[in-house]
């Protein structure tokens, strides 16, 4: 079976360079991005009406055998329009978007991306701040004893399992590392389970859900869509409760090391977790560069 990897990576090029005529070689006729439908033709359309970007591929986590490839790029963007109700003329922003793409006989037939919108509006804000990237290409070090995908996938299916059974301080070692790398910041384990054990506070019934999963075995990585259900009775990341239940997701890449998690790269909806808290979701959401 021929690798996903290389059409995915001229895609890229295309989009970069506007070779627009060229998108019917890489993608279908029917083509299912962020839950709307496209072709190639309106894909271009909307692509040429956002404004410039430019996506710098970071990393690919693939699986062939499933036509499955995630990949995380470094967008940057210039907007053509009002962007979320900010004025956006003359403005670059640059974010992280990591995105999950589906292949139909070696061309892309579906696309969830989830971008950093939290770094899109502070930027489109004109506040300052480090929005400095985190980029998998550029970790150190070897993947010790790689393990077969099938474990891989296992193993993070136990990982989450133990999250939702709140069994995380006896058995969390099982699957991590003494110390894990989270957004570029090495946590003590103790310090890692706390942020999931912050969010079960907030959020009692939380559930985990695993949406979609891709474990590459080469890469010794597991990318994945995470959905979060429940009701918040105490604030997180400073967002009251408002006795609204949310929906909302994460998308994260694991780098595993001797079949532990040793890295991880995430990517919440804060934005749309907000949003739901409020009652006013999906108000802003206008963002083109995805």
């Amino acid at each position: 079976m021929a690798s996903i990897r290389p059409v995915y990576e001229s895609l890229v090029r295309c989009l970069n360079e506007g070779r627009w005529e060229d998108l019917p070689r890489y993608m279908h006729q029917s083509c299912e991005v962020n839950g709307r439908a496209h072709n190639p033709e309106s894909y271009a359309a909307e692509a040429r009406t956002s404004g410039v970007s430019e996506i710098i591929l970071d990393a690919v986590t693939v699986d062939d055998k499933t036509q499955r490839l995630a990949s995380t790029v470094l967008v940057k963007w210039k907007p053509s329009k009002v962007a979320d109700c900010f004025d956006a003329t003359g403005k670059t922003v640059q974010f992280m978007e990591q995105r999950l793409n589906w292949f139909v006989d070696g061309k892309l037939s579906k696309t969830i991306a989830l971008a950093d919108r939290d770094a899109i509006r502070h930027q489109l804000s004109g506040s300052t701040g480090d929005c400095a990237p985190d980029f998998i290409s550029k970790q150190s070090g070897g993947f010790g004893d790689t393990r077969p995908s099938r474990d891989l996938e296992s193993t993070y299916r136990e990982y989450i399992d133990c999250i939702n059974k709140r069994t995380m301080e006896s058995k969390l070692p099982i699957f991590c590392h003494p110390q894990v790398v989270h957004n570029n910041k090495a946590l003590a384990l103790d310090n890692y389970r706390q942020l999931m054990q912050d969010a079960i506070t907030a959020i009692p019934d939380i559930n985990f859900g695993v949406h979609t999963l891709i474990a590459d075995e080469e890469a010794q990585r597991v990318a994945v869509r995470l959905e979060f259900t429940g009701t918040p009775v105490k604030a997180i990341r400073d967002v009251q409760p408002t006795g609204r239940p949310v929906h909302f997701a994460e998308h994260v890449t694991y780098q595993f090391r001797g079949g532990k998690i040793a890295r991880v790269w995430s990517l919440v909806d804060w934005v749309s977790y907000r949003e739901q808290i409020s009652g006013e979701e999906g108000s802003g959401h206008c963002y083109g560069a995805s």
